[in-house]
């Protein structure tokens, strides 16, 4: 029984109060890549994934609570971030400060991609990109949506409005087969 796993963007957005997901879970607007196994996805969904965390300011992605950001307790965040950072003063800031400080912990730009999968793995709430098994078993049309979406569906150039380089239809019922609604997106305009 063949499977297949569609990397897809979260479309993560700022809404007037914080950074969050945009759309429903089952919403996708960029189906990016399909590969054969979930190790394969997650590990492609972590690459694309480390810039964003570069710089990342954690208040930004949180109403008031680090339950949005981490599944860690507080003292766990600070001591977890300030050995993916390498960064003392985290923990200290948390010692002093403990229910706030950690809304202003600012990921360092210039950490390793090392470190910065640490820290992800600290972050384990912000998910910028989703792994999605397929719900279709028919080999052919996952192979067809392998093709479509693996050439890519948007624009690199116009990404921030996904202007769509192949039908929406097309996409639509590629997404479909991973048990997805596919919805354009205008850039949340």
């Amino acid at each position: 029984m063949p499977k297949a796993y569609l990397v897809m963007d979260r479309d993560y957005l700022y809404n007037d109060e914080t950074y969050a997901p945009w759309f429903d879970d089952n919403i996708c607007t960029e189906p990016i890549r399909i590969l054969d196994t979930r190790e394969e996805a997650e590990q492609f969904a972590r690459e694309l994934a480390l810039p964003r965390f570069r710089n990342l300011l954690l208040g930004d992605y949180s109403l008031g609570s680090p339950d949005q950001v981490t599944s860690l307790s507080l003292p766990e965040l600070y001591e977890k971030l300030s050995e993916a950072t390498g960064d003392v003063s985290i923990l200290q800031a948390g010692r002093k400060s403990p229910k706030t400080a950690w809304a202003d912990i600012e990921i360092p730009a210039h950490l390793s991609d090392e470190r910065l999968h640490q820290v992800m793995d600290v972050l384990d709430r912000i998910r910028f990109y989703e792994v999605v098994e397929s719900t279709s078993e028919d080999p052919q049309a996952l192979e067809q949506a392998r093709t479509l979406i693996n050439a890519g569906v948007v624009d690199p150039s116009q990404q921030l409005y996904r202007a769509y380089r192949v039908p929406e239809e097309d996409i639509a019922e590629a997404v479909k087969l991973f048990g997805l609604e596919f919805e354009p997106f205008d850039g949340g305009l």
